[in-house]
């Protein structure tokens, strides 16, 4: 019997285990391509609707209140030129896998694009990039003179030192952050785990991403 054959023979839900099973990377792939198109244009609408000088992209155990999130990012885009964008990454506190994997495809598409200036990243997402990317994505966040003084007053927990692939040196890539703390600062956000700050060594005004990561930090 051919392959055809076994395949007209197969229930709905065995056909799209057997498609699944053999198509998987290649849709994957398509996946990622069509979202990194959607960022990019998404990227150029966001500039001509509401130019913001630095973006933020949330990944975690995450979630808002809409009415609530809504209007304080309204007010944070006005007032502080500073875009979030919250994506839950939890397979184990929903019921629909499908959102996550979207948002899993969607994020790295934003990190491909280089689009977000500042990650605010779980464990699960953070340390993968650096061992990745390291120095070539990510910022030491020791070598910015205006974070030195507010890093030295820091607890040694919060700072997340981690080795650079490229070198092999250890370099400060993260500052974490206390659940409590960004819900304190960010209205209508609920966190079920701390998250990692980082910069993207790229950001597009580094300045400004700065007195953002200061404004995080509540100084």
């Amino acid at each position: 019997m051919s392959n055809k054959e076994k395949f007209k023979q197969l229930n709905f839900l065995q056909k799209i285990e057997y498609i699944w099973e053999y198509y998987h990377i290649p849709f994957i792939a398509i996946l990622i391509t069509v979202a990194t198109i959607l960022v990019m244009f998404n990227s150029i609408l966001s500039v001509q609707t509401q130019p913001c000088d630095t973006h933020i992209i949330m990944m975690g155990r995450a979630y808002i209140s809409e009415e609530i999130f809504d209007p304080y990012e309204a007010g944070l885009q006005v007032n502080k030129s500073v875009a979030i964008e919250v994506l839950t990454g939890d397979l184990t506190e929903t019921s629909d896998p499908e959102a996550i994997m979207v948002n899993e495809v969607l994020f790295m598409a934003k990190v491909q694009s280089q689009e977000a200036d500042i990650f605010l990243l779980s464990e699960l997402k953070h340390f993968p990039l650096i061992e990745t990317h390291g120095l070539d994505g990510f910022a030491d966040l020791e070598q910015i003179p205006e974070l030195k003084s507010i890093i030295d007053k820091l607890d040694e927990s919060m700072l997340e030192r981690s080795i650079n692939p490229i070198d092999g040196k250890e370099y400060l890539f993260g500052i974490r952050l206390d659940s409590a703390h960004l819900e304190s600062i960010m209205e209508g956000l609920l966190l079920k785990e701390d998250l990692i700050l980082s910069i993207n060594a790229y950001a597009k005004d580094i300045d400004h991403a700065v007195d953002t990561v200061k404004y995080l930090l509540g100084e």
